[in-house]
């Protein structure tokens, strides 16, 4: 149950990277601007084969010459390999538009509990990394981008905006908003599509434990709005891998309910039902036009970043 493929420049790109920094370390440092600043930097150095034309264009790809085309765009070192007439393309840039969102419901604060898990390393802290470093990203592009947490309601929305004095608030909005409650996507989200433009970019960090599928109502809202859709689905590897032995007592982290089970005689019919759970709810996902991707908390968030943000270079 790995994450979905990758294609395969944004793969050559991720396998180049060794100076991945991991979880545990992101989350050792003090303050999320602290935090999201590292990642950014990871990110940035594993974009940074894409070449850049000025603020205002991105090279894309050649085409074919044909009559109208400027030729002030002929790629003559093209001509003289391939004796043909190409033309470069370029895909023009506009100010983007985004709102992150990072679930804070009490499933996100699992941060390991089996032999060899990540200590400390918490669902809601990762998703919290993530959502700060992409708002770190935007507003240092100069793009506006709002935010807002929920569990059973929705946390502080901050409007779309831009500036440093907006990344301020972002940052400082998601690490002063409190892990607790039940996931109540269908009343936190509800109310969403009336402060996102229907040319925004929805980016969604949760685990979607205890919600399901509920949380794609509101996102699906928004995709046929015309906004543009983005599901991170977060999990720790423990809920994966179910990495347990003997005798456990598993709490309910958004209740009172507890069970004590034997691992070895659930082991098998867990993993059974979690991965046809995750494929279920990728289908669905997918299926109503949202961008999806898995991530467990083990990977390192830039590593995670990219794999989110490199498809998306040429518009895929």
């Amino acid at each position: 149950m790995g994450p979905p493929s990758t294609p395969a420049t944004a793969r050559s790109t991720l396998d180049k990277e060794e100076s991945w920094v991991d979880a545990q370390a992101v989350l050792a440092l003090q303050g999320l601007f602290v935090r999201a600043h590292t990642v950014a930097d990871g990110v940035l150095a594993g974009l940074h084969q894409s070449r850049r034309h000025g603020r205002s264009v991105e090279f894309a790809e050649h085409k074919v010459y044909a009559p109208g085309d400027d030729v002030r765009h002929m790629d003559w070192k093209a001509y003289a390999k391939f004796d043909r007439y190409y033309i470069k393309r370029f895909l023009e840039e506009t100010s983007l538009r985004a709102f992150v969102v990072s679930d804070v419901s009490g499933s996100m604060a699992y941060a390991g509990g089996a032999p060899g898990s990540l200590p400390g390393v918490s669902k809601a802290d990762y998703a919290r990394v993530l959502c700060g470093t992409l708002a770190y990203l935007l507003v240092r592009q100069a793009d506006t981008v709002g935010c807002m947490t929920f569990a059973d309601v929705a946390g502080p929305r901050t409007a779309i905006r831009g500036g440093e004095r907006q990344l301020k608030e972002i940052l400082d909005n998601l690490d002063a908003a409190k892990v607790g409650g039940d996931t109540r996507p269908l009343e936190a989200l509800a109310g969403l599509s009336h402060h996102v433009s229907r040319r925004a970019l929805v980016v969604v960090a949760s685990d979607l434990l205890d919600a399901g599928t509920q949380v794609l109502e509101p996102l699906t809202a928004l995709a046929n709005r015309g906004a543009d859709v983005a599901l991170l689905h977060i999990l720790h590897p423990d809920e994966v891998q179910f990495p347990y032995d003997g005798l456990i007592r598993f709490l309910d982290l958004e209740g009172t309910r507890e069970a004590q089970v034997d691992a070895e005689s659930v082991r098998a019919a867990y993993l059974e039902e979690f991965g046809a759970w995750l494929s279920q709810v990728e289908r669905d996902a997918q299926g109503r036009g949202l961008d999806y991707l898995r991530i467990t908390t083990d990977e390192p968030p830039a590593r995670a970043l990219l794999r989110f943000l490199l498809p998306r270079r040429r518009g895929n």
